[in-house]
């Protein structure tokens, strides 16, 4: 909208922009074969897989440790930030509220809007579930043999 009102530096900043996309385009296919040539731990992507472990193993510490801190921190009145404007939202506040807005979206999308009880929904989500079903059924049968 700024670059629509004039402004040179949004005009500027958008050449850049599809300039810069058009330049790793070019290079990508050199830049994908380096990557895989180079990689280091080909096919590891996480810790749990680096260290062979099971990811509660990695994801319990981590959690703890994390909790630990953000409790010193709220302690200590680290988490709140001086403001003087009315009606400021503390970053923490807002950090969980989009956590709690995304969580709440990807559930909604799960349910495929399910609480409005709309024949679509409803529809949909009998064919995830039933999908889900047929697909690990299938899955177990082809793919993973006992």
């Amino acid at each position: 909208y700024k670059m629509g009102a004039g402004s040179i530096l949004s005009l500027v900043a958008f050449i850049g922009l599809l300039t810069g996309s058009g330049f790793y385009a070019e290079i990508h296919p050199f830049w994908s074969t380096l990557a895989k040539k180079t990689a280091i731990l080909s096919g590891i992507i996480t810790l749990p897989q680096l260290f062979n472990l099971e990811p509660g193993w990695v994801i319990m510490p981590t959690v703890l440790i994390s909790v630990w801190f953000f409790r010193k921190w709220q302690k200590q009145g680290l988490w709140l930030r001086e403001a003087y404007a009315e009606g400021y939202l503390q970053p923490w506040r807002a950090s969980v509220g989009l956590a709690v807005i995304n969580l709440a979206s990807y559930v909604w999308h799960l349910m495929g809007g399910l609480p409005i009880l709309a024949l679509q929904s409803m529809v949909f989500l009998v064919g995830l579930l039933g999908g889900a079903w047929a697909g690990s059924r299938l899955l177990n049968l082809f793919v993973i043999k006992a």
